[in-house]
């Protein structure tokens, strides 16, 4: 019954108890949960990451960073309030 059973029916897969079962009934309810707490998380990480400056990523490009040296010393010191 339901949609995703449906669909799951149509690839073979016998039909899920979602309610019914304990662990399905769990996942039924973390997995929206999680699902609607990641945008506005993704947000408020995005708006941080667009407030670091551009001049240090520059200068680090001048001083022979990689990629995990800008992470490390400009990304992570600006995200420390967040992380």
């Amino acid at each position: 019954m339901g949609v995703l059973n449906q669909i799951l029916g149509s690839l073979g897969i016998e039909n899920q108890r979602w309610i019914q079962d304990e662990r399905l009934a769990m996942l039924c309810c973390v997995i929206p949960t999680v699902w609607a707490g990641m945008g506005p998380g993704c947000l408020i990480y995005l708006a941080a990451l667009k407030g670091i400056p551009d001049e240090l990523y520059e200068a680090a490009d001048v001083d022979g960073a990689n990629f995990w040296d800008k992470i490390r010393c400009i990304v992570l010191p600006y995200l420390k309030a967040l992380i």
